[in-house]
């Protein structure tokens, strides 16, 4: 996919999650590490998305550690995006077209671990996150004239 159709933000998460996925001792780039990855910046869709749950971002992090486990390291082996984590982009887009937008942002990409549901999405269900009720959020992040670079 094209990272014109990610907003700078949204390209700044997803380059984040090489970084979380060495820091957690694993090899090759999940969903998991997506939503880690989301969580490092503010002011984002996504974390908007998320406070209007009232889920606090520390809560996420320390499930998504708890329920990793860190893998055989691969000495000189670049880490790659599993196919789990194409999936969860492959869904933002998805989002981004259903709700009529253009431009994949931090938002749609939650969306997108939502619904491809592995361990992310599992971490943040038990959370409390919906599927519908991180939309029905991300409406009103885009109703309220928020945007995202």
């Amino acid at each position: 996919m094209m990272w014109t159709k990610f907003t700078r933000r949204a390209r700044r998460a997803v380059f984040f999650t090489q970084e979380e996925a060495s820091r957690m001792g694993q090899n090759d780039v999940g969903p998991e590490h997506l939503l880690l990855g989301l969580m490092r910046e503010q002011d984002t869709a996504a974390s908007y998305v998320l406070r209007q749950i009232r889920i606090a971002p520390q809560e996420i992090r320390a499930a998504v550690e708890k329920a990793s486990t860190p893998d055989d390291p691969r000495a000189g082996r670049d880490a790659q995006l599993k196919l789990e984590a194409k999936r969860a982009i492959d869904l933002a887009y998805d989002e981004t077209l259903h709700l009529g937008q253009s431009v994949i942002n931090t938002g749609h990409i939650l969306l997108g671990i939502l619904r491809e549901g592995g361990i992310a999405a599992q971490v943040l269900q038990r959370n409390g996150v919906a599927l519908d009720s991180a939309r029905t959020a991300l409406r009103k992040f885009d109703s309220e004239g928020n945007s995202e670079e």
